[in-house]
């Protein structure tokens, strides 16, 4: 330091501490990283959950199969003793037409028409 005109000591010119990018990088890196583990982890526990939910109903599926293969096999015996002139057969062909099914006797399946 040098003595200035007025007998006061002038100072040295003032730098600011040089900072570094690199902690403030750092903790966006580990912000980020973290949040995809987070996600990553979040994601994998639901679809464990949605394939133990899967495999439950598998059960279920198999049985409502085998329900509709059933009851298709009866409506079209149903009506093919309608088309054969079983009356009774006939009224129940009729009235599952007046709810919205159409019962084929040439095929196994039926049909909802639109109301």
């Amino acid at each position: 330091m040098s003595v200035g005109p007025l007998g006061l000591e002038d100072e040295e010119p003032f730098e600011p501490p040089l900072l570094s990018p690199f902690v403030p990088l750092l903790l966006l890196f580990l912000v980020v990283a973290g949040w995809f583990i987070f996600t990553t982890t979040q994601l994998i526990r639901e679809r464990d959950s949605l394939r133990a939910l899967r495999a439950g109903q598998e059960k279920g599926v198999e049985e409502s199969k085998k329900v509709r293969s059933s009851l298709d096999s009866m409506l079209h015996d149903t009506a093919v003793l309608a088309a054969k002139g079983n009356g009774g057969a006939r009224l129940i062909i009729e009235g599952l037409g007046r709810r919205g099914l159409t019962v084929n006797p040439s095929g196994p399946s039926i049909r909802t028409t639109p109301n």
